[in-house]
């Protein structure tokens, strides 16, 4: 389970021994930081985990990531590919794609 923090620009990874049970779940020590945002709202990974794509309300703009290793957030990388959606979104909240990121989707205040 992955989560990111808003004020300070960090995916946080969470292993849960039983899945879906979030009454297990407990903190990996793993984590990445979103330096291209400063206010990072939302995040989604592709199918197998090599492509992660955030979004912030301060750039209004959609970041994309790369891994080396399918959701393994110590091998991202930022990929210098980026899209601005503020003429649709300016108060960008969340984000979720379908399982390629071939489209995704932004949830605005």
């Amino acid at each position: 389970m992955f989560m990111v923090g808003r004020t300070n620009n960090t995916v946080y990874e969470y292993a849960l021994t039983t899945g879906f049970d979030l009454s297990t779940a407990s903190y990996t020590s793993n984590s990445f930081s979103v330096s291209q945002e400063t206010s990072t709202r939302g995040m989604q990974f592709n199918s197998d985990g090599t492509r992660m794509i955030t979004v912030g309300i301060n750039n209004d703009t959609v970041y994309q990531y790369n891994l080396s290793t399918g959701f393994d957030i110590t091998t991202a990388s930022y990929s210098s590919l980026s899209f601005s959606v503020a003429s649709q979104a300016t108060v960008p909240l969340g984000i979720t794609g379908n399982p390629d990121l071939s489209k995704f989707y932004i949830i605005e205040n």
